[in-house]
């Protein structure tokens, strides 16, 4: 069996994950603290722990200790391939990393609160606690039209699929990642 077939659900083909195990074999797997040291390396102003967590959660498969090749490939694929449907399934799960099915208010604060404290001291408006609450109320505002109190999968799909800002906030995103 060759160990770069393509896996199901990804976007690579059989050279390509060849080149990125070449260039990433000695690094990975990537355990959580090795993942926070390379977010504090490209964000020295900043707090990155907590970030860096939710983005480590993210990738790694439940109760997974570390970010294998695998799971490496597999957020690659998605993010710089993935139809408009799997990277918003991808950003869903950042935010609900638990997959219950439900974003509460308390999980956008603590991602706007990560964000800002990994762009740190250096954040041109410095974002206040009361703003940060502020944005979190918006943003459960925006997405849930039924007044539960908190996102379902379903209103976030619908919602961020009809909102242009935002399907150009991803696009911009990921097309501003790179793999050398």
């Amino acid at each position: 069996m060759d160990e770069f077939q393509i896996l199901p659900g990804q976007h690579f083909t059989a050279s390509e994950l060849r080149a990125l195990y070449r260039a990433f074999k000695d690094t990975l797997p990537i355990c959580r603290d090795s993942f926070r040291d390379i977010y504090a390396n490209i964000f020295p102003h900043g707090d990155a722990e907590q970030f860096a967590d939710l983005i480590f959660d993210s990738i790694v498969r439940q109760h997974a200790e570390c970010v294998t090749f695998t799971d490496f490939v597999g957020v690659c694929s998605t993010l710089l391939r993935g139809t408009v449907e799997e990277k918003l399934n991808w950003i869903y799960k950042l935010y609900d990393p638990k997959n219950t099915g439900k974003i509460g208010w308390e999980r956008i604060f603590r991602i706007i609160t990560a964000i800002d404290d990994l762009i740190g001291t250096k954040a041109i408006p410095i974002v206040s606690p009361e703003q940060r609450v502020e944005q979190a109320r918006q943003i459960i505002q925006k997405f849930d039209h039924e007044n539960k109190g908190w996102i379902s999968r379903e209103d976030f799909m619908i919602v961020c699929s009809q909102d242009e800002r935002i399907l150009q906030s991803i696009s911009t995103l990921c097309s501003s990642i790179m793999i050398k």
